[in-house]
């Protein structure tokens, strides 16, 4: 048996049917070549031969009653005792799925498919994963596998991590492992489906549960009423509730919308390179830009800086514990000034972020409890349809997750391209993930739908300001090089080709 970790059972409090709490990935595949005709087929047959190991083959425990039933947003039924109990078996039919895309097979039909999944809480009585392959993308040519987690048993650094051990540089006809098998070196837990709880732990679990929930929710109430009382969003907020209010806070409902896109990570390379700085804040700063942009084309640029939530990875080690899936604390971001140009957005973006990193080697413990009361007073005003009045925790989440350089193989079937597909925090009406994997920053966008209904206007301005913001550089690296008499090293062939820059980020 093995005790939930406070963070990990935030995600599963939290959910709700009208915001679900998992995550996942979107692997583009390419068979080898002269692959037979049913070769998805045996390659989903492959995969449920595969057993799932930690933390794949966890469930929760048991269901008790809601003891604190005046929770908004929580359902009774929903509050679970915080202990993973490890299956001895799994039914892997009901985990691997095979689809059939009907034709042609776009890319906007697979978009569709993985935006219904999405959308659907998973079942909390077997574990909480799920993998979907779609096959006939692109009239055949490819085909797809969407795998869906929840956010209790894997953060991105974790689900970044097994993916890379599970996965192969090389092509070969069992080259690498499903992604819920056993990675080498890591040890499966001795407890099983018969393991036995005794009373004592049983009522210590579930005071530990309430304690939580009460905690969480008292002290966001507080708050909550704090704030409503000084009138809400017309006076300066508190508590890290500083961001402005934009046409992208929507009360919450179950209606998503979902869009991915790409940048080459080589012009991002060049431009890190040239200026010392990291590609995280070059991201950060596409991001900013990208959202002002957005609001623009309807007149309603914010009239103070944004504020992007930025998860942070406490973990101090490359040995992952796997029975902590989630070792993050949350670390608002304030953007550039609204009428800023990309070069200062960029530097503001930069002081801000090395604030920030001192912030890892505060008190854990602090760290993550300010993490979780701020997702609590968040939930809260979700919770109540404040999020069109009230002060946001933040305007979007931005979490940018490494994954290998080069492209990998599962058996003998190339990924050429790997999305994340990731959830909607409390109170945030826009989630903006990136992974950087064979040679490209893959980018996912998630929103409430009636917030944005045509996610690719969003995608758009995210282009159009990687390329603002790219020439906006080039520029300035240019006027240094010529008053320093030195000449240019690293830009001059990304420079001559913005259209190139442009045709690559397209749409997938």
């Amino acid at each position: 048996m093995s005790q939930i970790h406070t963070l990990d059972y935030t995600f599963l409090l939290l959910e709700t049917e009208e915001s679900p709490k998992h995550v996942g990935s979107l692997e583009i595949m390419q068979p080898p070549k002269n692959a037979p005709v049913d070769y998805v087929s045996q390659f989903v047959e492959k995969l449920r031969r595969r057993k799932p190991a930690l933390p794949f083959n966890y469930k929760l425990k048991a269901k008790l009653p809601n003891l604190l039933g005046f929770i908004p947003g929580i359902s009774s039924a929903a509050v679970s005792i915080p202990q993973w109990r490890v299956v001895s078996s799994v039914d892997m039919e009901q985990h691997v799925i095979h689809h059939v895309l009907p034709e042609p097979g776009s890319f906007e039909q697979l978009n569709e498919e993985v935006l219904k999944l999405h959308k659907t809480l998973l079942k909390r009585d077997r574990p909480m994963w799920e993998c979907h392959i779609f096959e006939g993308l692109e009239e055949g040519r490819r085909f797809a596998v969407y795998t869906k987690m929840h956010h209790a048993i894997t953060d991105g650094m974790l689900a970044s991590t097994i993916f890379a051990l599970n996965s192969s540089p090389v092509e070969a006809d069992n080259a690498g492992k499903a992604l819920w098998e056993l990675p080498e070196g890591w040890v499966e837990p001795e407890s099983s489906e018969t393991s036995k709880i005794g009373a004592k732990d049983l009522v210590k679990s579930l005071i530990d549960t309430s304690a939580l929930a009460g905690d969480v929710y008292t002290s966001a109430l507080k708050t909550g009423i704090g704030s409503l009382l000084r009138g809400g969003s017309k006076r300066k907020s508190s508590g890290g509730f500083s961001a402005p209010i934009t046409r992208l806070n929507q009360n919450i409902s179950p209606e998503r919308t979902l869009a991915f896109d790409k940048i080459p990570l080589d012009r991002l390379k060049i431009l890190s390179k040239s200026t010392g700085i990291s590609i995280n804040n070059f991201l950060l700063t596409i991001c900013d830009m990208a959202y002002c942009k957005y609001l623009a084309r309807f007149d309603e640029e914010p009239k103070k800086p944004l504020v992007a939530l930025m998860p942070m990875t406490t973990r101090t080690t490359e040995i992952v514990d796997a029975s902590e899936a989630n070792s993050v604390i949350m670390l608002p971001v304030k953007l550039g000034k609204v009428k800023a140009s990309p070069i200062e957005r960029l530097r503001t973006i930069v002081k801000e972020t090395d604030s920030l990193k001192e912030t890892r080697a505060t008190s854990s413990d602090s760290a993550l409890a300010s993490t979780i009361m701020l997702a609590g007073m968040a939930q809260l005003e979700e919770s109540l349809d404040l999020n069109e009045v009230m002060p946001s925790y933040g305007n979007f989440v931005f979490s940018n997750v490494p994954g290998p350089r080069e492209k990998r193989y599962r058996f003998d079937a190339r990924i050429d391209e790997l999305y994340p597909v990731s959830c909607l925090g409390p109170g945030v009406p826009l989630n903006i993930t990136t992974y950087s994997y064979g040679g490209f920053v893959f980018f996912q966008l998630i929103a409430l739908e009636q917030s944005v209904p045509d996610l690719s206007l969003f995608t758009g301005s995210g282009l159009d300001a990687f390329l603002e913001l790219e020439q906006a550089l080039f520029r300035e690296i240019k006027l240094a090089t010529e008053k320093s008499g030195a000449k240019p090293k690293s830009t001059k062939k990304a420079e001559k080709a913005p259209a190139k820059a442009a045709a690559a980020t397209a749409q997938p």
